[in-house]
């Protein structure tokens, strides 16, 4: 079953397979580690290719990653992305702030404070938006609706009904942005292809989520 705008998903996907994906052919690994250096500017470029990906490996997990394209769909579809990940992270922002305004005002030690603060508010943000954005992101890639990705209700049925599978895809993104962060030990160069790589590792494990009947 398939939307007006997506692809039938397929079945025999599993998220293990997501590792090797960056270094199958046509991986635009250059373009990419270079719009990751423009963060700032280039999101929507990124997170449209990473939704790209996901929507590509839906559609069959062992091809290799699709060309990297800036069209209208690319960057609609990645600053939607862009804001659902800012949407999750503004209560997490906000508890820091509280923190350090709390710490200033009792004179205790801020820098302690604040690191457990950050601390527990980057395990909770992780918690929170691996239960979210995964699922839904897997979705939105093939519908293209704004209201699939923020929408916990439909993220903790498809996190229910697919468990497994989820708890696989959520240890690969993270191992895989572990790896991008030790990658940035190669004289921090090493973080820009370490980016890119954990992001389409992502979009691939992602990929493995999607419900074809949702």
């Amino acid at each position: 079953m398939t939307g007006g705008r997506g692809v039938l998903p397929h079945h025999n996907s599993s998220p293990l397979e997501s590792f090797t994906y960056p270094f199958r052919r046509r991986a635009p690994w250059l373009a990419g580690s270079l719009l990751v250096l423009a963060w700032p500017l280039s999101f929507p470029i990124l997170l449209g290719y990473a939704l790209a990906a996901t929507r590509a490996a839906a559609a069959d997990p062992r091809a290799a990653p699709p060309p990297l394209a800036v069209t209208r769909r690319t960057l609609a579809e990645g600053t939607l992305l862009g804001l659902a990940i800012a949407i999750v992270s503004v209560p997490f922002v906000a508890m820091l702030l509280a923190i350090a305004v709390s710490a200033e005002r009792l004179a205790l030690p801020e820098p302690y404070l604040l690191v457990g603060g950050a601390c527990l508010a980057s395990l909770g943000w992780a918690m929170l938006a691996l239960l979210l954005l995964p699922p839904n992101a897997a979705v939105f890639a093939r519908t293209g609706r704004a209201r699939d990705l923020l929408d916990p209700v439909a993220a903790g049925r498809r996190v229910r009904s697919r468990f497994v599978v989820w708890n696989v895809a959520t240890v690969v993104m993270v191992t895989a942005w572990l790896i991008a962060l030790a990658s940035a030990c190669l004289c921090c160069i090493g973080f820009l292809p370490g980016a890119f790589y954990a992001m389409l590792v992502s979009a691939h494990a992602a990929g493995s989520l999607a419900d074809p009947e949702t």
